[in-house]
């Protein structure tokens, strides 16, 4: 059973509106959830493309439930829901904003339709990379969601394996029209 998020009352980037975590997430993929709680991130920002250059929009909140990934107003407001099923990828990596504001992750989302930057600030990115990769194990079939260094080696494998099976192809390829000149 989830319980309902709660939402910071104070505005953001203020000394009260400071993340805290709530829910964990240890049980694997079909595992009983009973006791799960979602993952709230509440002093969240956006960073999006303009005419005029890049844009942070502040005052977000970032839920990761058996939903899958919710993006809410300080209010409460509903901005977007994404379902674990239209999350390609989740790269979770360190930030640092400024020295005042030191520990802070960049949570990069992509779907099939586009990707979304968020910038958390207060949690490292080790630290959020791994609890989101519970939730991502117990709401989904893919182990190879949350990339946490930027490099996805569970996407990369098959494609590696596949060059070098090409390349292999080619050298055999020109083995065997090698011998057919020399002769």
């Amino acid at each position: 059973m989830t319980q309902s998020p709660e939402f910071p009352t104070s505005e953001p980037g203020s000394l009260e509106a400071q993340p805290t975590f709530t829910g964990t997430a240890s049980s694997g993929f079909g595992q009983d959830i009973s006791d799960f709680t979602p993952l709230t991130l509440p002093t969240v920002s956006l960073v999006t493309q303009t005419d005029t250059g890049l844009v942070e929009v502040q005052g977000l909140t970032l839920i990761f439930d058996d939903a899958g990934m919710t993006v809410r107003k300080s209010t409460g407001d509903l901005v977007k829901m994404l379902p674990w099923a239209s999350l390609l990828d989740i790269t979770v990596e360190d930030f640092q904003q400024n020295p005042i504001d030191p520990i802070a992750s960049a949570v990069s989302v992509a779907t099939d339709r586009r990707s979304h930057e968020f910038r958390v600030k207060g949690v490292g990115a080790r630290d959020l990379s791994d609890d989101i990769a519970k939730l991502a194990k117990q709401f989904t079939s893919s182990q190879g969601i949350i990339d946490n260094e930027g490099t996805d080696l569970k996407t990369l494998l098959p494609w590696l394996i596949f060059i070098a099976s090409v390349l292999a192809g080619l050298g055999m390829w020109g083995a065997h029209l090698a011998g057919h000149l020399a002769t």
